[in-house]
């Protein structure tokens, strides 16, 4: 019933305020970039910093999160050695678009939280189409 909307309608407003920094993998040359990443609706943005949000400047990327993107957790390895290990990883992949979206925050806490937020976005989202 009624109850199930409420709750959920809590949820998207705590989400949208799901905003921090990640450390993101280049789409062409796989380097390792410091991002400042927010959802803004379905939309996952992520900006060179906090600051060049703040002034409205375009994303310097987004990644549309919809029913078909999948949210798995992931640990990343930089070297051939194991040295350099990040066990607290991200991996959101779009299935429609063939397109994976690799990043890690700096601790496993905000992995947890970003992958929650993250998943519950794709959950209203498949929730939304189910409804039409």
């Amino acid at each position: 019933g009624d109850t199930l909307l409420d709750t959920r309608h809590v949820v998207t407003q705590k989400i949208f305020n799901m905003q921090g920094i990640m450390t993101k993998q280049g789409r062409e040359a796989k380097t390792w970039k410091v991002r400042f990443f927010i959802i803004k609706g379905t939309v996952l943005e992520y900006y060179e910093n906090e600051k060049a949000m703040n002034q409205n400047k375009d994303p310097k990327g987004t990644f549309d999160l919809k029913a078909d993107t999948s949210i798995s957790k992931q640990g990343f390895t930089f070297d051939s050695e194991n040295k350099s290990v990040r066990h607290h990883g991200l991996r959101i992949t779009s299935a429609k678009e063939q397109r994976t979206l690799y990043c890690y925050p700096n601790t496993e806490e905000e992995q947890c939280q970003w992958h929650d937020a993250l998943v519950a976005v794709v959950d209203q989202v498949k929730a939304a189409a189910g409804s039409s």
